[in-house]
């Protein structure tokens, strides 16, 4: 038996600020350098969560936003 599935229209937006009603906030993060300060975690925070910002990593990390916040890897600076 395969149940339908729905599928939501996806919105991506590159801003500065999360607008109000956001669902998930993503911050890129790459290999090596600086971890943007909004995602609210070190690098060696990141790395003892597993995450090294390999393109394709992703990191759900916890946050008191309404927004689900995660970390994307995109690989090398």
């Amino acid at each position: 038996m395969q149940l339908p599935i729905e599928h939501t229209p996806l919105r991506v937006d590159v801003v500065r600020a999360a607008p109000d009603g956001a669902g998930v906030i993503g911050f890129p993060v790459t290999t090596d350098g600086t971890v943007p300060r909004g995602l609210g975690l070190s690098r060696k925070a990141l790395a003892q969560h597993g995450f090294t910002g390999a393109r394709g990593a992703t990191l759900v990390v916890p946050s008191s936003a309404k927004a689900t916040v995660g970390a994307i890897g995109v690989g090398d600076a």
